[in-house]
């Protein structure tokens, strides 16, 4: 934890949040698609059929949208490489939910908007996130290279008349 804390990194950011709901999307994928009872009843709108895919393929563009303003909102303290390739995976998750059961893809938006919500209220609590620039390495110095330069600089100034 003092890694985590000297480096500013939380260790529940990135991925592990969406590899722990994996298991309930999978779960819940398996139960639009095979549960008989939600066949052809009606939701809201347009959707008429909840185990169906979007025929309009509202339900998937919104979700990437929240996805894409989900990224957005939260802090990153990547490389600039590693941000643009986080930013694909709202166009990956879009392509792969157009096909997918309208009740899945409003699940997974629910909890966007869910995930949103939580991350303005903890914007206002906390105040906004710090924003950190990664330095190039090689413009990185080991720490003991910047104390032994630190003390340098002090006994110049104490020798100074």
């Amino acid at each position: 934890m003092a890694l985590y804390r000297e480096r500013g990194a939380n260790p529940a950011s990135g991925c592990l949040p969406m590899l722990l709901t994996m298991p309930v999307l999978f779960a819940f994928y398996r139960l639009l698609s095979l549960s008989i009872e939600i066949r052809g009843e009606p939701f809201v709108g347009w959707i008429t059929d909840l185990s169906l895919a979007d025929p309009f393929y509202v339900t998937p563009i919104v979700m990437g949208a929240t996805m894409v303003l989900q990224q957005r909102m939260t802090p990153t303290q990547a490389d600039p490489m590693q941000q643009r390739i986080m930013m694909m995976m709202p166009v990956m998750f879009t392509f792969m939910f157009v096909f997918a059961p309208s009740g899945l893809v409003l699940y997974w938006l629910t909890s966007n908007v869910f995930g949103i919500g939580q991350q303005v209220a903890t914007n206002r609590i906390i105040g906004p996130p710090k924003v950190r620039t990664v330095r190039p390495p090689a413009e990185r110095r080991p720490a003991a290279e910047r104390r032994a330069r630190k003390a340098g600089q002090r006994k110049g100034q104490e020798s100074a008349p």
